[in-house]
């Protein structure tokens, strides 16, 4: 296997948090409609994640603590899972 080959793969930063709040207003929103919880964003909650993917400057199999709004990014680019 080449140096070429044996590179992690690397996903293509392109998820931005204004994305991300967008969806969840919209989802909120369509909840509100039909008479159930709106949904909330957590700006202090925590989750351990571990990166399948480089992204950005974070690299393949590097493992961390995140903010929920974070994990929801990361979750949307398809770069983490949870540990």
């Amino acid at each position: 296997m080449s140096a070429k080959q044996k590179k992690a793969e690397k996903a293509e930063v392109n998820v931005t948090v204004t994305e991300v709040l967008q969806e969840k207003a919209k989802q909120s929103s369509n909840n509100i409609k039909n008479g159930k919880e709106a949904v909330k964003v957590k700006l202090d909650g925590k989750v351990a994640i571990k990166f399948t993917k480089d992204y950005g400057y974070m690299k393949a199999g590097k493992e961390a603590i995140v903010s929920d709004l974070a994990y929801d990014i990361y979750t949307k680019a398809g770069v983490v899972e949870k540990i």
